[in-house]
């Protein structure tokens, strides 16, 4: 099934390569992670995608978030304006969360990477569960958008 998905990347048709990233059909009996690491080795090119190392995520007016083959999430933030250098971090736990909602609804398949709340993590305070803020437009930024915190 990997060869499949690899021969599909590095086909001619844009529409195919597109496909990939939301057929699941195409992940029957391809765990996410070797799907992610083959997207983010292979994709980057085929689909135009910034060269680096990391699957895209989301992004905005000073922002961008990408995620690495390791599961981990970094993190970009620049003032347009600015002379800000090109300077990536490891993301904080609310922004790989928040990342990871706002890739899934391009790329569902990312769900399986958010965390799964422990008996003992508590409601956030800060968005009253809902994971948003600011009349429901803003993913919050204490919990990332999932409506809890974990309890260290």
């Amino acid at each position: 099934m990997l060869s499949k998905i690899r021969a599909l990347f590095q086909s001619q048709d844009v529409q195919q390569r597109r496909d990939l990233l939301t057929l699941p059909s195409l992940l029957e009996g391809v765990s996410v992670t070797d799907w992610l690491k083959l997207f983010i080795v292979e994709a980057r090119g085929a689909l135009g995608v910034a060269s680096g190392t990391g699957l895209p995520l989301c992004g905005s007016i000073g922002f961008d978030a990408a995620l690495l083959s390791d599961g981990s999430v970094v993190w970009h933030e620049y003032d347009i304006a600015g002379e800000d250098p090109d300077v990536w971090r490891i993301a904080t736990r609310a922004e790989r969360i928040s990342a990871i909602i706002l890739a899934t609804k391009r790329m569902p398949q990312l769900s399986v990477l958010l965390p799964t709340r422990g008996t003992e993590d508590k409601d956030c305070t800060e968005c009253g569960s809902s994971g948003y803020v600011l009349e429901g437009r803003i993913l919050c930024p204490t919990c990332g958008g999932i409506g809890w915190v974990a309890v260290a």
